[in-house]
């Protein structure tokens, strides 16, 4: 798996707590590199979107269905427990959303529709 910028990424500046930023990418990074096939591409982006910057993490995962992408953010769920071969206690979404929060933004998640693959999470953060 390998982590790529993406092409159309932007420069910018963003005033904020550097290590609740640090921890919720790293997060966003291990769970695109924990649930992508081996081979695949991440791809990451930092977009201008007017009066905030989004930070996009697009992975080559299995997808996610709509029910399940309501529920990804609750400390502890995990997507089809008893199948995963992925360690993990079901809380890095749960963090990274409450560190969006204390930053002064949110976390969101869009996915191609299934049987399709990938799923992009942003870090969705106010300009100052």
């Amino acid at each position: 798996t390998k982590v790529v910028p993406a092409s159309r990424a932007a420069a910018g500046r963003v005033l904020t707590d550097p290590l609740l930023l640090r921890q919720a990418l790293q997060n966003l990074l291990d769970n695109a590199i924990k649930y992508s096939p081996v081979g695949s591409t991440i791809r990451v982006a930092l977009l201008d979107t007017g009066a905030t910057w989004t930070i996009a993490v697009t992975d080559e995962g299995p997808g996610i269905s709509p029910e399940q992408r309501a529920l990804l953010t609750e400390r502890f769920y995990r997507v089809d427990r008893s199948r995963s071969l992925v360690p993990g206690f079901g809380l890095g979404l749960a963090l990274t959303k409450a560190y969006a929060r204390a930053l002064g933004g949110e976390l969101t998640c869009t996915a191609a529709p299934l049987p399709a693959r990938g799923s992009t999470f942003s870090l969705v953060l106010p300009k100052t």
